[in-house]
């Protein structure tokens, strides 16, 4: 509970909405940060998946799903976010993938509305899926990490990204790295619970 007569605004933070795709909620964004209490950690010398299962609300052309909790300096740390067209996934060492995702993903702002990112390290590289597509794959820093604490949002002193999306879903599958058929198999149980698989490749 809040103290509403000290003048504390709470009408930005993520909102939660019940009855969305096949009538399950999502988290929409209303410019605002969700922290996690537990941070996601991963190293890039470790095997790790993440799924991120995104809403019906179509994000904005510049954005966040996954950022960093950096209250001080100027630099953003860990991000997954997107610039117009271009999907960006950054780690705490400076390293960043920057990929170009197809003109015929629905919505050209990061991936559009009803889509799954699928984030994955072998312990050597790092590659980003989109849909059921692979963009490509990066080699950063061996003992580089990727430290999450926040949805929808960078927090840093000279860059603010916001997103006006939504999530349905996010999964981390630490310690593994998902492939092959269950990989797809993975891409086909989200998008199939949340009744959007024609954003997927019929294969």
């Amino acid at each position: 509970a809040g103290d509403y007569s000290a003048g504390v605004a709470f009408s930005k933070k993520p909102i939660w909405e019940d009855n969305q795709n096949n009538t399950l909620p999502h988290l929409r964004s209303a410019s605002d940060a969700l922290t996690i209490s537990t941070p996601i950690s991963l190293r890039a010398n470790q095997e790790w998946t993440i799924a991120i299962m995104c809403g019906p609300t179509t994000p904005t052309l510049y954005g966040c799903w996954l950022g960093s909790n950096n209250t001080s300096g100027s630099t953003i740390l860990t991000a997954y976010r997107w610039a117009g067209r271009r999907l960006k996934l950054r780690n705490d060492s400076g390293d960043e993938l920057a990929l170009l995702y197809p003109t015929t993903i629905t919505s050209q702002n990061g991936g559009g509305a009803n889509s799954i990112h699928i984030l994955r390290c072998d312990g050597t590289k790092v590659y980003m899926r989109l849909n059921g597509n692979d963009l490509g794959n990066h080699t950063p820093t061996s003992s580089a990490q990727y430290n999450f604490d926040r949805f929808f949002h960078l927090k840093t002193t000279s860059t603010q990204q916001n997103t006006t999306g939504s999530l349905h879903e996010v999964v981390v599958f630490d310690g593994s790295y998902i492939d092959g058929t269950d990989l797809t198999d993975l891409e086909g149980v989200l998008m199939s619970k949340y009744d959007v698989m024609g954003n997927v490749p019929s294969t």
